[in-house]
C-alpha cells in the first residue's frame, strides 16, 4: 500500500524549498498545485543527491557509496537512512538540514501517484550514478576534478542538471499537455539545453570563488590552447586569456539556452504557469551572463554576480508580460542576452 504523506511532509516542502533554493521555490509557486507538489518533491530529491556530490568533508569513496545507496531508494520501499543522515548530523546550513529530513521527503515521494514516480525515477537515478562516476575522480582533498574539455564539462553539467530538463517534460506531459509522439521526443531533445544552460551560468557566475578554493571546472584543453594554466586565470597579466575563456564559456552557455528559449515558446500558450516557470530561470541566466561580460568581474579580485532582488523581481514581471506571445520572449532574451564574442557557435539569438 502506498503510503499517504502526513502534514509534516506537506510543511518541510513549504519550508525547505525557499531556504535551499530561493529562485527555485519562487518558480513552484508559478505552477498548478497538481505540478507544483510533484516538482517540488523532484527538486528536493535531487538536491540531496546534490549536497552529498559537494560535501567537501566527505571522502570521494563515501560520497559515491552514499550516492548509490540513495539512487536505490526510489522504489517505494521503506529503507534505513540513518548512515547517509549520520554523515551530516553535525552539519550546519540549510542543505544539511534537508539531507536530515530524507526520509521525510522519501516518504512524500512514495505518497506520489505511480505514473509521477515514474517519470522522476529514473533521471534521479541517472543523476545519482554519473555523479557517483564523477567523485570517483576526486582530488584526495576533495576537489572536483578539472574537466578533460567542453565535451567532459558538458557532460558533468548533463548529471548534475541535464537529466532534470527530461524529467520536467514528462512531468508537464503528465499534467495534460497534448505532445504527439514527434512533437515529444523534439520537446526532450530540447529540454537538454535547458539543464546545460543554467548549469554552464552556474560555472561561469562561481569561477572565481571555486578557483579561490582551489577547485575549477574551466576544461584543461580550453586553457591549454590559450597557453596557460587554469591557475594563471584570475592574475594580473592574464586579463586577456581569462576574458576569452569567459566569453567562450558564455558562448557555449547561450548556445543551450537558445534551446531553453525554443523549448519555452513551444510549450501551449494556454499553459501559462509552465510557461512562466520555465522563463524566469531562462531569463535570470541569460542576464546573469549579460552582467557577467559587462562588468569583467576578475578585475581587481572576481566579485560573484548576484541579481539583486528588485532585478528579480523585475525579470519575473517581464516574463509575465511576455509570456503570452512567443514574439515578445524571442524580443525579451535578445534583450537580456550578452552579446556575442568574435567566432561564437551556435547560431544568432
Amino acid at each position: 500500500m502506498r503510503p499517504t504523506p502526513g502534514p509534516t511532509d506537506h510543511q518541510l516542502l513549504l519550508d525547505l524549498l525557499p531556504r535551499v533554493s530561493r529562485t527555485f521555490a519562487m518558480g513552484i509557486r508559478l505552477l498548478p498545485p497538481d505540478l507544483s507538489h510533484a516538482v517540488s518533491t523532484a527538486y528536493l530529491l535531487c538536491r540531496i543527491a546534490d549536497t552529498i556530490e559537494d560535501d567537501a568533508s566527505l571522502s570521494a569513496g563515501v560520497k559515491r557509496d552514499l550516492l548509490l545507496e540513495f539512487s536505490g531508494w526510489l522504489d517505494g520501499r521503506d529503507h534505513d537512512s540513518s548512515r547517509l543522515v549520520g554523515q551530516f548530523s553535525a552539519s550546519a546550513g540549510d542543505d544539511a538540514a534537508l539531507v536530515r529530513v530524507t526520509g521525510m521527503v522519501l516518504h512524500d515521494f512514495a505518497g506520489l501517484p505511480d505514473a509521477t514516480q515514474a517519470a522522476i525515477r529514473p533521471p534521479v537515478e541517472e543523476m545519482c550514478r554519473g555523479m557517483a562516476g564523477f567523485v570517483a575522480r576526486e582530488s584526495a582533498e576533495g576537489l572536483p576534478p578539472q574537466p578533460r574539455d567542453l565535451e567532459d564539462l558538458e557532460s558533468y553539467c548533463w548529471y548534475v542538471a541535464g537529466t532534470v530538463g527530461w524529467m520536467l517534460t514528462d512531468l508537464f506531459r503528465q499534467a495534460g499537455i497534448p505532445w504527439g509522439d514527434t512533437q515529444y521526443v523534439r520537446m526532450r531533445a530540447l529540454s537538454r539545453g535547458f539543464g546545460l544552460g543554467l548549469q554552464l551560468t552556474n560555472v561561469i557566475r562561481d569561477m572565481g570563488e571555486d578557483h579561490r578554493r582551489g577547485a575549477t571546472y574551466v576544461p584543461e584543453d580550453l586553457c591549454a590552447r590559450l597557453d596557460c594554466t587554469v591557475w594563471e586565470l584570475f592574475t594580473p597579466g592574464r586579463e586577456a586569456v581569462t576574458d576569452t575563456v569567459i566569453a567562450t564559456l558564455t558562448d557555449r552557455a547561450m548556445v543551450h539556452l537558445r534551446a531553453a528559449r525554443d523549448y519555452s515558446v513551444l510549450l501551449p500558450r494556454r499553459r501559462l504557469r509552465i510557461r512562466l516557470f520555465c522563463l524566469v530561470p531562462l531569463f535570470l541566466a541569460v542576464g546573469t551572463l549579460r552582467r557577467i561580460r559587462q562588468k569583467g568581474t576578475y578585475r581587481g579580485g572576481w566579485v560573484r554576480i548576484k541579481l539583486t532582488r528588485p532585478v528579480v523581481r523585475l525579470t519575473v514581471v517581464l516574463a509575465a508580460l511576455v509570456a503570452p506571445s512567443n514574439t515578445m520572449i524571442r524580443l525579451a532574451f535578445r534583450w537580456l542576452s550578452p552579446a556575442e564574442s568574435t567566432g561564437a557557435t551556435g547560431g544568432a539569438a
